[in-house]
């Protein structure tokens, strides 16, 4: 798996995904923090974003939500039939406030027959 992001999530991220088995590429920023997690946490340390995630099957992206809209414009081509889950996180550095564009909500709709018991 890539984790893209090794602030707190990212860290928490690869530190258990490790403990659990799976091969993780880590990339970050700042290059110092995804050899960090290498060493700390036995992950591997990815040179950028795009190696990380064709290197993997699922993508877990852990970065602030100001860096969201950039990360996924940067990786829309190799992100490709990989499973995504994104786990941006909206607020600032420091807690106080948001840190993501506001977008409209998905517009969804779900037939009954997609949803046992469903209406």
């Amino acid at each position: 798996m890539a984790i893209i992001g090794a602030g707190n999530v990212g860290t928490a991220l690869s530190k258990t995904a490790v403990a659990a088995g799976h091969r993780v590429l880590v990339s970050a920023t700042d290059r110092h923090q995804a050899v960090v997690a290498e060493a700390e946490r036995g992950a591997r340390a990815s040179g950028n974003n795009s190696d990380a995630v064709s290197e993997a099957d699922t993508v877990k992206l852990a970065v602030t939500g100001g860096a969201a809209k950039a990360v996924g414009d940067e990786l829309a081509l190799v992100l490709h039939s990989k499973v995504v889950v994104d786990l941006t996180d909206p607020l600032n550095a420091t807690f106080t406030d948001r840190d993501i564009e506001e977008t409209a909500a998905p517009q969804t709709s779900c037939s009954g027959a997609m949803w046992p018991g469903g209406s």
